[in-house]
């Protein structure tokens, strides 16, 4: 072997083991699994995750900074509902318009119309109040529900297949998933990143990867909202149903959402099998395995035949005996199913029970992998060696850092992965994926959902475009091909797509593709209107919080939903804002609202 491979083996390993410490680590704090319903608990994670954003801001600006508006005043920080009441009042007052912002992880302008270059104020447009809710993120309370009743958990800490949690509305997603793992809770369905907030979850109609399961507005129980008179009331499926329908993906238009109550369920670990295969094996099988899994979805490797699959089901949450706490070590072994067989095999047990590491059926899963070329034979098994998504997360990081050759970086990926690996941990860690999280290069995304009966038709599409357009469109990033649930959220880009049934593998629901271009602000729109005309002759549907360049007018929103649908949308904006405080100029555009502001 020469010395070169030698090297790089032993880079590689050293990576993977500083990678695997941090990570069990880090998350180690956040893994009781002992009085998990407790109030003390419940206590004790609200004083370890105070809130710490300080300062303020005279201008708004998204997290990759490619939508940005000047406000009137300083974006506002309220620690307390009633904070947010004198903010609205004191707005309303001065004649200017209120938006949220959550963590700004949208790149569309759903938060505000972006100011043009030199203006002083928004372009001519009403005064602007930006508000963020990053002071408000605490966890309030846990109910289960019985006998169409409910007894709070704090109280009550019996065993649950349902139920509630109530937080503050700036809360993010990282910090609720590691508050219900605290609690012996966890959400049903979640994206691949973590760094939203719940009142942003809810607003663009954010959601998982799994044809049972909801997207975050199909489990938001209740939310409490203050209106542009700062009154604060309370929507739910009981309370108001008819707005709490609408309300549900309120795009900022409703008021201010300050609490909301979800619909959670037991804690659950994930086991994930991981695959390198040709797309068109995915193609031929998609379908039977996306009803076969809870979590199916794909990534397609640009300029080549290859795909990545994963397939995830739930395995059982392990319990200690003696109500202590999951060992350190048991976190690094459960995590590296190899060794963990391996030990289980002869009688060992590292985390004190039994691991079951058959909860996914991988046999279905034809994957005929990729031989590398010799000099990156010594460098994959190195890399198969460990867990964590080492070789998938450096390669995207990789390829955002430089993406001029992005597409050559990430066309190695089919000859480093592993060729099959099975991955077992908490939901959120086996759902997410930190590499594909782009918060420190600039990039830009369209996403799209199709109705599953045009999936392959779609994703083929998708293929041939990027072999057509490889020199003026190059597709620098990768972004996985999801299957997704139909709910009956209005305006959410699923509603209505159910089959005969909610478990109709071939008729409903759908998938969702996206179009990602890194540092290349510069053809996106012409790049992505291809993309998105090809959708839309699909019956395609635009997620709120990316780019949807051909969407742009009432009329065009309309061709997606259907009149009722719009105007009953648009009643109940008007209706909860009837002087368009929480609107912007491009959302007035949009639903056909009010075209002037008046107090």
């Amino acid at each position: 072997m020469k010395l070169s491979h030698i090297a790089c083996i032993f880079v590689a390993l050293l990576g993977a083991i500083v990678w695997q410490i941090v990570h069990v680590v880090v998350e180690f704090e956040y893994s009781s699994y002992s009085s998990p319903h407790s109030a003390t608990a419940l206590s004790r994670w609200n004083q370890l995750t105070t809130a710490t954003t300080n300062g303020v801001a005279p201008t708004f600006c998204n997290f990759d900074g490619n939508v940005c508006c000047r406000t009137s005043t300083e974006v506002q920080f309220p620690k307390s509902i009633e904070e947010v009441q004198e903010v609205v009042r004191d707005a309303v007052m001065r004649g200017s318009r209120v938006r949220v912002s959550g963590a700004g992880h949208s790149m569309s302008s759903v938060v505000c119309d972006p100011t043009p270059r030199g203006d002083s104020v928004n372009g001519g447009a009403p005064p602007l109040t930006i508000l963020s809710l990053d002071r408000m993120q605490r966890v309030l309370d846990v109910h289960r529900l019985a006998m169409n009743d409910t007894a709070s958990l704090l109280s009550s800490p019996l065993d649950v297949t349902t139920a509630y949690v109530t937080v503050e509305a700036g809360l993010r997603l990282i910090e609720l998933n590691r508050a219900l793992r605290y609690l012996g809770l966890g959400l049903k369905n979640m994206g691949l990143i973590q760094e939203q907030s719940v009142a942003g979850l809810m607003a663009t109609g954010v959601h998982g990867t799994g044809n049972r399961l909801p997207s975050i507005p199909s489990i938001v129980h209740s939310m409490d909202v203050v209106l542009a008179n700062g009154s604060l009331v309370t929507w739910s499926r009981d309370s108001n149903p008819e707005m709490f329908r609408y309300a549900r993906l309120h795009l900022g238009l409703f008021g201010v959402v300050v609490r909301a109550t979800l619909e959670v369920t037991d804690l659950y670990d994930l086991q994930r099998h991981n695959a390198v295969t040709t797309l068109e094996q995915v193609l031929k099988h998609m379908h039977e395995h996306q009803r076969t899994f809870r979590h199916y979805q794909f990534w397609w490797v640009a300029g080549t035949k290859y795909a990545l699959v994963n397939a995830m089901d739930m395995v059982e949450v392990p319990v200690i005996a003696d109500g202590g706490d999951i060992p350190l070590m048991c976190h690094v072994f459960r995590q590296h199913l190899p060794v963990m067989r391996a030990a289980q095999s002869v009688g060992l047990r590292p985390c004190k029970f039994h691991v079951d590491l058959d909860a996914v059926d991988s046999s279905s899963i034809v994957s005929p992998p990729p031989q590398p070329p010799k000099v990156l034979t010594p460098l994959r098994k190195a890399l198969s060696a460990f867990k964590t998504d080492l070789t998938f997360d450096i390669a995207v990081r990789l390829s955002n850092m430089f993406p001029s050759v992005g597409p050559l970086i990430l066309q190695l990926l089919p000859y480093l992965e592993p060729e099959s690996e099975d991955l077992v941990g908490w939901g959120p860690d086996i759902l997410t994926f930190p590499g594909i999280n782009f918060h420190a290069v600039r990039y830009t995304e369209l996403e799209y959902f199709v109705p599953m009966k045009y999936a392959t038709t779609a994703v083929r599409w998708f293929v041939s475009f990027a072999e057509e357009h490889r020199v003026d469109c190059p597709i620098n990033s990768i972004d996985p091909i999801r299957t997704v649930r139909g709910d009956n959220v209005p305006l959410s880009p699923l509603y209505g797509w159910y089959g005969d049934n909610d478990n109709d593998g071939d008729n409903g629901g759908g998938i969702a593709l996206s179009f990602v271009l890194v540092q290349r602000d510069d053809i996106f729109t012409q790049c992505a209107s291809i993309v998105e005309a090809a959708m839309l002759k699909m019956e395609g549907r635009p997620h709120w919080g990316k780019r949807h360049p051909l969407v742009r007018t009432y009329e065009d929103v309309v061709a997606l939903f259907g009149a009722d649908v719009v105007d009953r949308y648009r009643a109940a904006v008007l209706d909860a804002d009837p002087h368009g405080v929480f609107q912007t100029e491009e959302l007035r555009v949009l639903f056909g609202l009010m075209t002037t502001t008046s107090h």
